[in-house]
């Protein structure tokens, strides 16, 4: 499923209760515990200290700790695209949606179209350009050749 954010339509901020913020460099070691389950977020930017200081995830923090994060996963000339994960015990709390609505602003501030791509059976991931106002562009194939697919 292959979502974007049109024009014109900026997304409604989410409210939760969490530190919905930038990562930077210093938060390096945040992004290096994140769970097993979750770490592959950080791989396409050469492991944590990478993603966190690009400049392109956004994280929320419960009790200090990285529950959630949204980064660009996959970026082109116009569009940025998501790549999101959630800490098993904080899913369900709309951390995600929080930090994918701070990731929106971020990328249109870099001039880009955020754009959301995700399987239709990852019921949580649909949810989240659905409540910010993404629009469904095309369902497409996927084929996953010589990568570990996250579960």
């Amino acid at each position: 499923m292959v979502y974007r954010l049109p024009p014109g339509r900026p997304p409604t901020r989410p409210a939760v209760e969490a530190e919905v913020r930038a990562l930077t460099g210093a938060d390096a070691d945040a992004v290096a515990g994140l769970s097993d389950e979750v770490a592959w977020i950080s791989k396409t930017w050469g492991g944590p200290a990478g993603m966190a200081a690009h400049g392109s995830a956004v994280g929320a923090f419960v009790g200090g700790r990285l529950a959630s994060v949204v980064c660009t996963f996959f970026q082109g000339v116009r569009h940025e695209d998501a790549g999101t994960v959630t800490e098993p015990e904080h899913r369900g709390r709309g951390l995600a949606t929080a930090c994918a609505w701070a990731w929106c602003q971020a990328v249109l501030a870099r001039g880009r179209v955020p754009s959301w791509t995700t399987s239709v059976d990852n019921l949580g991931s649909l949810r989240i350009p659905e409540r910010l106002g993404f629009e469904l562009v095309r369902r497409d194939v996927l084929h996953v050749v010589g990568v570990e697919v996250p579960r």
